[in-house]
Order: structure tokens, then C-alpha cells, then sequence
């Protein structure tokens, strides 16, 4: 997202993490999963998210750990759009709410672009199949001069 400032086009980031970069669902999963794992470790809250890390039993420690709790819960909530905030309500710990987005995203990304890979695949098979001495570019000019000879 680009906001205009005093007639200068201004990127829009928080942590490090472009705005528009925020999660919008399965389509941006995995280039928006690879940036927030980057922000994460660069703000040392990457442990967050890979596992649910408990509170220390130490009075001076779970200051530390609540701010950190806090910070890497906003990060979350602060890229993705508005949509997916459903998702993580509710959700006790980063590590909760990270694994939330995988089980809904993982699969559905991973899913579509194994499908576009096999119709990509399927399509060069079949076009192979029934004319394999066509060249693509001798048949899409041959197709072009049948619409418009």
C-alpha cells in the first residue's frame, strides 16, 4: 500500500514487512510466509512460531517474555488483511496462531500449484500427442491466419 505524503509516494511498512505484502489468503501464502519468517527472525521472535513457548516461571523473565509474546502476536496480526483476522482470534500464542494459517493456507497454496503444474504439463502432453510435428509458434500463426485471413 502506497500513501502519498506532501506529493511523495511513501511504501507503507511495519517491522520491516511491506504492507502490501500482507497475507490475503492461499494465492500470497507462501511469498508472504517466507517474508514474515524473515521479519520474525530479524525481530529474535522466530522461536514463537515455531513452537509454543512457555511462560518462565521467573519474575524477571515473563516481562521479557510478555513483551515478546506481544510484539511477535502484532506482527501477526498486523500482516494479514482484515479477513484473515478471524482466523486468528482467540488464538492463545503466536505459535497457535501460526499454525492456524498453515492448516487453513499450507495445503490450499501447495494444492494450486501442483494443480497449474499438472494442467501446464497435461497441456504440452496432449499437444504433443495429437500433432508432435507442430512447432507452437508455426501453430499459433497457423491459428492466427485462420481468424483473420
Amino acid at each position: 500500500m502506497q500513501q502519498c505524503f506532501l506529493g511523495i509516494n511513501v511504501a507503507m511498512s511495519f517491522n520491516g514487512l511491506r504492507l502490501e505484502y500482507a497475507l490475503d489468503g492461499s494465492s500470497n501464502y507462501i511469498a508472504w510466509k517466507d517474508r514474515m519468517e524473515a521479519v520474525l527472525d530479524d525481530n529474535g521472535l522466530k522461536d514463537f512460531i515455531e513452537a509454543d513457548v512457555p511462560k518462565p516461571t521467573d519474575a524477571v523473565q515473563v516481562d521479557a517474555w510478555q513483551k515478546k509474546t506481544a510484539k511477535c502476536r502484532r506482527i501477526l496480526l498486523e500482516g494479514v488483511k482484515d479477513h484473515i483476522v478471524s482466523i486468528l482470534h482467540g488464538k492463545a500464542s503466536p505459535y497457535l496462531m501460526w499454525k492456524a494459517l498453515i492448516d487453513i493456507f499450507q495445503s490450499k497454496s501447495d494444492q494450486g500449484s501442483w494443480n497449474s503444474r499438472i494442467n501446464s504439463e497435461t497441456s504440452n502432453v496432449r499437444r504433443e500427442t495429437v500433432c508432435p510435428s507442430i512447432s507452437r509458434s508455426s501453430l499459433s500463426a497457423e491459428m492466427s491466419w485462420e481468424v483473420w485471413g
